[in-house]
C-alpha cells in the first residue's frame, strides 16, 4: 500500500517540475535556414593555390538576443566571427528585421582548409536574408567578396582561382566584387641574362569571364549588398532604381540663407577688427602670420559666395565656416600679440571659450530625459551633439598647449572650437522647423542601442581585417575611446549623444576599410552616391535634412576631385539615410542588456532547439522538438503523459498482485 499512498504526491510532484520545465526550459525555434555556396582558395603542398566550393549554412533561431554563433570545418585560423556579425546587421537591414529578436547559428563547411581573409562576408549576407525572409536563391549562384559596413561589397584575392572553381563545379552565375572581373596580380617570372638567372616580378591582368566562358558560366560584378541580393533571387529583391538629387526646402533654404548672412556680416566685422590691431603689434613675423591668415580666409569667403550665387547653400556655408574660423584665429593672435601679455590673454579666451562649452552643455541637457522626440531631432541632434564634441576634443587640445607653452597652438585650438560651437545654431534651427512625426524615448534608447552594436561590430571587423594583413592602424585606438564614450552615454541614457559618437565610429572604421582595400576610390565614391541617391528617392520629402546637406556637400567636393573628403560626406549621409529606413520601417530594436553584450562575447550553453518544418502550424498537425543530432524528442506533454500512465499502470499493477496474493491466502 505505501506505493499507492504515495501516487498522489508523485503525480503533484510531476506536475510541479513539468511546470517548473516549461517556465524555465531553454527552448527556441528555428524559424529559417538557407544554405549558399562561398567561394575561398586552399593551399596545396607546393605553395600554390587552387578555388574551392566551400558552403555555409544558416539557421535562424528565435527568440534571440543577436547573438552569432560561427563554426568552421575544418577548423581554420581566420576570424570570421567579425564577418559574420557585420554579414547580419547589413542583411537584417536590408530584410525590415530587428535582428536583436533572433540568433544565429552560421556554419562554413570546405573539403579543405582554407585560406585568406573574410571574403564569405558577402555569401553570408545572402544566406542570412534568405533565411530570415524565407526567400528561395538561385543554385546556380555563387559569389565571393567581403562585406562592408556600408553595405558595399569589398575586393579579395584570388578571384581567377575562385571563379574556375565555381564554374567547373557547375555554377553559371560568378559573383565578384566590382572592379575585379580584370583581376590584377603580380606574378614572378624567372629572365635569363647571360650565365645569370633572375626573379623579377610582372604585373599580369586576367580577364576572369574569359576564364570560366568554356564552362558555360558568367562572371557579373556587384558593389553593394542589393545588387549582389538581386542577382541570387534571380530579380525577386529589386533594388530602388530611382535617383533623387539632394534638394532643400524653402524653409530650410530660409534657416540656411539667414545663417549664411549673420556670419558673413560678423565675419566682414572681424577682418577689419584684426588689421586694425595687427597694426599694433612690433613682432614683424606675427604681423606676415596673421596677413597671410586674412588672406587664406578670404579665399575661402570669396569661394563661398559663388556656391551660394549657385544656390550651394550647405557647401557655401562650410566654406564661409572655415573662413570665420582662421579669421577667427588671426583676431586672437592679434590681441594676444598687441596685449602685455599674450599667455594671459590666451589663458583668458580659452575660459571663455570653456563656458561656451559648458552654456551648449546645459542648453543640450534638456533633450536628455524627454518623452518624445521629433524625428527631426533624432537626425539632427547627432550631429549637433558632434559638433560639441568636437570643440570639447580641440578646447582640450587648446588646454594641453597652452600648458607646454605653445601660445600660438593653444589660440588656434580655442579659436576652432569656438567656430565649430557657432555652427551649432543653425543645426538647432533646422531641428525646431514644424513636423508632427514624433518618436517616444524608448524607441530612441533602442536605437541607440542598435546604432552602437553596429559601430562595435564595424570597430572589431576593422580590428580583425586590419590583423589579417599585418597593418597597423593608430586611429583604431582613437576609435575604441570615442566607442567607449558612446557606451558611457548610452548607459546614461544620453542616447542622441551615443547616437553621434557611434556615428563617428561607423563612419571613421568604413573610411579606413575602404582606404585600405578600394582598388579604385574615384568608382567607389560614385558607387556610394548612386546609394544615397536611391535612398533619397525612397525616402522622399520625409529623408532628412542632414543626410541632404552632406550629400550636397559630397557632390561639390567630388566635382572638385577631392575624392576622399566627398566620400566621407556621402558616408555620413549613407548612414543618416539608413537609419531614417530603420525608423520608416518602424523596426523595434531592442535594447542589448550588459548581460546580452557579455554574452555575445561568451559561449553561452547550447539550448535544446525547436525546429519545424514551415512557419504556420497548421489545424491538425504537431511542432516536432529535434535534436541538434537530428533524432525527434519527446515534448514535455508528452513526458508528462508518458510518466502518468507508468504510475497509474504501476498503482494497478500493485492493485492487481495485492488482491492475487490475498485471494491465494485465502484458498
Amino acid at each position: 500500500m505505501r506505493l499507492f499512498k504515495l501516487a498522489p504526491h508523485i503525480l503533484v510532484l510531476l506536475i510541479i517540475l513539468t511546470a517548473a520545465l516549461q517556465a524555465g526550459g531553454n527552448v527556441v525555434e528555428i524559424v529559417g535556414y538557407s544554405r549558399v555556396p562561398a567561394l575561398a582558395v586552399s593551399m596545396l603542398d607546393d605553395g600554390s593555390y587552387v578555388g574551392i566550393v566551400t558552403w555555409i549554412d544558416v539557421k535562424i533561431l528565435k527568440p534571440g538576443s543577436g547573438i552569432v554563433y560561427v563554426s568552421t570545418e575544418p577548423l581554420s585560423d581566420i576570424d570570421l566571427q567579425a564577418s559574420a556579425r557585420a554579414a547580419v546587421l547589413i542583411a537584417s537591414y536590408l530584410a525590415g528585421k530587428d535582428p536583436f529578436k533572433y540568433d544565429y547559428l552560421v556554419s562554413i563547411k570546405s573539403s579543405s582548409p582554407i585560406v585568406g581573409g573574410p571574403s564569405a562576408g558577402s555569401a553570408m549576407v545572402a544566406a542570412i536574408y534568405a533565411a530570415l525572409t524565407n526567400t528561395s536563391l538561385d543554385p546556380f549562384v555563387a559569389a565571393t567578396g567581403m562585406i562592408l559596413p556600408d553595405g558595399l561589397i569589398g575586393p579579395v584575392g584570388g578571384v581567377p582561382e575562385k571563379a574556375i572553381a565555381a564554374a567547373s563545379d557547375g555554377f553559371k552565375v560568378i559573383l565578384v566584387p566590382w572592379g575585379q572581373s580584370n583581376y590584377t596580380e603580380v606574378r614572378y617570372v624567372r629572365q635569363s641574362i647571360g650565365p645569370v638567372s633572375i626573379i623579377r616580378p610582372t604585373t599580369v591582368t586576367i580577364n576572369v569571364n574569359e576564364l570560366v566562358s568554356k564552362y558555360g558560366a558568367r562572371v557579373v560584378e556587384v558593389a553593394t549588398a542589393e545588387d549582389l541580393l538581386y542577382m541570387f533571387t534571380n530579380g525577386a529583391y529589386k533594388p530602388i532604381e530611382a535617383a533623387k538629387e539632394p534638394f532643400l526646402t524653402a524653409s530650410e533654404e530660409r534657416i540656411l540663407s539667414s545663417a549664411y548672412g549673420n556670419l558673413s556680416a560678423l565675419l566682414s566685422t572681424i577682418v577689419s577688427s584684426t588689421l586694425r590691431q595687427a597694426s599694433l603689434i612690433k613682432d614683424q613675423k606675427i604681423v606676415s602670420n596673421i596677413n597671410s591668415l586674412i588672406t587664406y580666409s578670404t579665399r575661402y569667403n570669396n569661394e563661398s559666395r559663388d556656391l551660394y550665387n549657385r544656390g550651394l547653400y550647405y557647401p557655401a556655408l562650410s566654406s564661409l565656416f572655415t573662413s570665420y574660423y582662421i579669421a577667427r584665429f588671426a583676431q586672437n593672435l592679434a590681441n594676444a600679440y598687441s596685449s602685455q601679455d599674450p599667455v594671459t590673454y590666451a589663458r583668458d579666451y580659452i575660459s571663455q571659450v570653456k563656458n561656451l562649452v559648458d552654456a551648449y552643455r546645459s542648453l543640450l541637457s534638456q533633450y536628455t530625459a524627454k518623452s518624445f522626440y521629433r524625428v527631426s531631432e533624432v537626425y539632427i541632434l547627432p550631429e549637433v551633439y558632434g559638433r560639441l564634441y568636437d570643440a570639447w576634443k580641440n578646447l582640450n587640445s587648446s588646454i594641453a598647449s597652452i600648458n607646454n607653452g605653445d601660445i600660438i597652438g593653444s589660440i588656434y585650438y580655442a579659436s576652432y572650437a569656438e567656430a565649430r560651437l557657432k555652427s551649432i545654431d543653425v543645426w538647432l534651427q533646422l531641428a525646431v522647423l514644424p513636423g508632427t512625426d514624433e518618436v517616444s524615448r524608448d524607441n530612441v534608447g533602442k536605437l541607440a542601442s542598435w546604432i552602437y552594436s553596429y559601430a562595435e561590430t564595424s570597430l572589431a571587423y576593422l580590428e580583425s581585417l586590419l590583423s589579417s594583413i599585418g597593418y597597423q592602424n593608430a586611429a583604431q585606438q582613437e576609435l575604441e575611446v570615442v566607442a567607449s564614450h558612446a557606451a558611457s552615454l548610452l548607459g546614461s541614457g544620453d542616447y542622441l549623444a551615443a547616437i553621434s559618437l557611434s556615428a563617428e565610429v561607423i563612419l571613421n572604421t568604413t573610411i579606413t576599410i575602404h582606404n585600405i582595400f578600394s582598388i579604385n576610390m574615384t568608382k567607389l565614391g560614385e558607387i556610394v552616391r548612386g546609394e544615397v541617391r536611391r535612398i533619397l528617392a525612397d525616402l522622399g520629402s520625409g529623408s532628412p535634412v542632414s543626410a541632404r546637406l552632406y550629400a550636397q556637400m559630397g557632390d561639390y567636393l567630388l566635382e572638385r576631385g577631392q575624392i576622399t573628403q566627398a566620400l566621407s560626406l556621402y558616408e555620413q549621409s549613407l548612414l543618416i539615410l539608413r537609419i531614417a529606413k530603420l525608423l520608416a520601417q518602424g523596426s523595434q530594436v531592442a535594447v542589448l542588456s550588459s548581460a546580452g553584450e557579455a554574452a555575445i562575447n561568451e559561449t553561452p550553453a547550447s539550448p535544446a532547439i525547436v525546429e519545424t518544418t514551415t512557419n504556420t502550424v497548421l489545424p491538425g498537425t504537431q511542432t516536432v522538438q529535434i535534436s541538434r543530432s537530428g533524432e525527434v524528442l519527446p515534448t514535455l506533454s508528452t513526458i508528462m503523459l508518458i510518466a502518468i500512465i507508468v504510475i497509474l499502470l504501476s498503482i494497478a499493477t500493485y492493485i492487481y498482485v495485492r488482491r492475487k496474493h490475498h485471494s491465494l491466502g485465502q484458498g
